[in-house]
């Protein structure tokens, strides 16, 4: 069974979801921004007066990369790189970086105005690594091996007013997201429907990629047992395997029938 966002993202328990088809049944026909156009929606929807969870997605750094109406933040990627020499598929997925920074400014300026961004907690993550641009020439520009896992290295960017810059370095991802976030702003918080670990915990961590492969962010293991790191990691990458699958089936089953509709319709 394949799922969509549009049967997804629901599921998550927003009360309301917008996607990009909402913006040509609004009658836009031609959107030259994507990211920020999305701040149309804020007014209608988010209620300031009570604490609200916003989720955001970008459209514009999805790709493709060869979209013309970006070109008009060729100027900023100038003045960034002078006299650079990229691939014009980077250039234009810097100039898309642009818009998305964009909508960010955007958004603190409003939840400024609104007189809640003292009370808001950001985040920033990407959950997968361009690959609409051309594997050999995003590889080539990071400057790793085509075939390394660490194309899938990304940041997580958190951000609240007068927060003290730490850098973390711990193996993590997406699902650990979640966990994180609540235990910063309620570290009582109830644990047991997420999958993920609080990153600044100093619990082990594991990644689960979509092949299968299990890391520790130093040691793989990959579902043939073959293990590419420390023999001595071997067992805890095993069992952790075969806990993240069924943590990862159990979460998919959740999200088919909308567990937490029916739960709250009981």
């Amino acid at each position: 069974m394949v799922l969509y966002r549009e049967e997804v993202i629901p599921s998550y328990g927003f009360e309301t979801v917008k996607f990009q088809e909402d913006f040509h049944r609004l009658g836009i026909d031609y959107i030259d921004k994507f990211d920020s156009d999305m701040m149309m929606f804020f007014d209608e929807y988010v209620d300031y007066s009570n604490p609200f969870y916003i989720n955001l997605l970008t459209y514009s750094g999805h790709g493709a990369y060869n979209q013309e109406e970006f070109f008009k933040y060729a100027d900023r990627v100038e003045a960034a790189y002078p006299n650079n020499d990229f691939d014009s598929e980077v250039v234009n997925y810097m100039e898309k970086l642009v818009e998305l920074d964009t909508l960010v400014g955007d958004l603190l300026i409003e939840l400024e105005n609104q007189g809640v961004l003292d009370n808001t907690l950001i985040a920033i993550y990407p959950d997968h690594f361009p690959y609409m641009m051309n594997t050999e020439t995003y590889t080539e520009y990071i400057g790793i091996d085509e075939d390394s896992y660490d194309i899938m290295k990304q940041k997580l960017i958190i951000y609240a007013t007068n927060m003290d810059k730490t850098v973390v370095s711990k193996a993590g991802s997406t699902v650990d997201i979640t966990p994180t976030l609540l235990n910063m702003i309620n570290s009582n918080s109830e644990f047991k429907y997420f999958m993920g670990t609080d990153l600044f915990s100093l619990e082990d961590n594991y990644i689960l990629f979509s092949d299968l492969t299990i890391s520790d962010g130093s040691n793989f293991l990959f579902i043939n047992k073959k293990l590419f790191g420390d023999e001595s990691e071997f067992s805890d990458l095993e069992t952790a395997l075969e806990k993240e699958i069924s943590a990862f089936e159990i979460q998919k089953k959740l999200l088919e029938i909308d567990y937490f509709k029916l739960l709250k319709d009981e």
